[in-house]
């Protein structure tokens, strides 16, 4: 992974001081001011945010999890990573929307932005929704590549159908972080990463103390990226563009 990325940085920096692209850097750099440290962190801070949240949900479903045993565990963290790797899906789409919308924002364009927005967002939700239904359908062809365990394959494929058609939204709401960071305006998908957090962890504890079947837990965690979605996308309000 550390040889990945200082391979990865090295063509970087040789790309942009190589002035084959719209940016011609020199060195040294230009003086460092706070203000323009600010603008980026006011951005940047507030989506970090949002990935947080991300990994500490899924580490507080692993906990309540575990309660119902180990080959419970198996089966849910072979599921998760399914959910995990929906974030670099919708990456994959609300990365380059980000450039997309900020560069309209900045040309005056707000109308093209937030076509851009919804382009980005429902692409997202499209193929993460995809990706869930196929899960929810076909669990075991997922959860056998990592265990053949029959308690954790049964416990993984009612994750998989709990939570699987819910990954639309999944994607609706990381569409939206990415979609926020153009418009600089990150408060929306950061409200609704916060209450889907709250929404999933509350709830899971709950369940795990007050139910046998891990299935409420999952519910829960359905329950969280309904409402991710649904804050989120108040973010694209023609008035809020």
């Amino acid at each position: 992974m550390i040889g990945y990325y200082a391979i990865g940085s090295v063509c970087l920096l040789l790309f942009l001081f190589g002035h084959r692209g719209a940016l011609r850097p020199r060195l040294p750099p230009p003086r460092f001011r706070f203000q323009r440290f600010w603008e980026i962190l006011r951005i940047g801070g507030m989506a970090a945010l949002v990935s947080s949240t991300t990994n500490l949900t899924l580490a507080a479903m692993t906990g309540f999890v575990a309660s119902h045993g180990t080959a419970a565990v198996a089966g849910y963290g072979a599921g998760a990573r399914l959910e995990f790797l929906l974030t670099y899906l919708s990456y994959g789409i609300g990365g380059p929307g980000t450039i997309i919308i900020g560069t309209n924002i900045g040309a005056g364009q707000r109308s093209r932005a937030l076509q851009a927005s919804w382009i980005a967002v429902l692409g997202a939700a499209l193929l993460c929704e995809a990706v869930g239904v196929c899960a929810a359908l076909w669990p075991e062809a997922w959860l056998r590549l990592f265990t053949t365990d029959p308690d954790a394959l049964a416990v993984g494929s009612q994750y998989l159908r709990t939570v699987g058609p819910f990954f639309g939204f999944f994607g609706v709401g990381y569409a939206m972080y990415c979609a926020g960071q153009g418009m600089a305006r990150m408060g929306w998908p950061v409200a609704g990463a916060l209450i889907r957090t709250v929404i999933a962890v509350a709830g899971g504890a709950f369940a795990a103390a007050h139910f046998e079947e891990p299935v409420w837990i999952f519910a829960a965690a359905s329950a969280g990226m309904l409402a991710f979605a649904i804050v989120s996308i108040r973010g694209l309000a023609p008035r809020r563009v």
